[in-house]
């Protein structure tokens, strides 16, 4: 799984990957590289939640 890192002028990242099936996460916030890279691990290791549909 690749995680995709976009920069700007705010100081906080925004780090996004794409997971199985059509989910997609991004994630931001005020940590640093290795916080972010911790919660990158723990969120792949885990299966998206079931399609809910009506």
């Amino acid at each position: 799984m690749t995680w995709v890192v976009y920069e700007s002028s705010d100081p906080e990242p925004v780090w996004t990957t794409r997971l199985s099936g059509p989910a997609q996460v991004a994630i931001t916030g005020a940590g640093g590289t290795d916080e972010y890279r911790t919660l990158a691990s723990a969120t792949q290791k885990q299966s998206p939640l079931p399609i809910k549909r009506p």
